[in-house]
């Protein structure tokens, strides 16, 4: 089972993934960050979509992002990363206008 997640363990939300194999573990998945951005802006609203099986299985995260902020001024961002595919960087898809929000990610593969 692939989760993903908003997270504030580190003092500002961030978008964390983790996986279950073989069932359900009593014990709490601890997550990957898959946030690149060292802004400390917040990043919210993950959506998760997995392609495949087994080794050929691509896993794909995308994201509220809000590290293009200024102020007051609000200007959210949709993020994606593909989880474990080499260095992991976080992809912006929106690319608005300034004080204008993208929210609600969906993703499916």
């Amino acid at each position: 089972m692939h989760l993903a997640w908003r997270d504030d363990r580190e003092g500002n939300n961030d978008i964390y993934y983790g996986r279950t194999e073989g069932g359900f573990s009593a014990a709490p998945l601890a997550g990957t960050n898959l946030v690149d951005d060292s802004s400390g802006k917040e990043q919210s609203a993950p959506a998760l979509s997995v392609g495949g099986s087994g080794e050929e299985a691509r896993i794909f995260v995308s994201w509220q992002d809000d590290r293009n902020t200024f102020g007051t001024i609000g200007d959210s961002d949709i993020y994606f990363v593909q989880v474990g595919a080499g260095s992991a960087t976080n992809i912006l898809v929106t690319a608005q206008p300034a004080a204008t929000d993208q929210t609600q990610p969906a993703i499916g593969t």
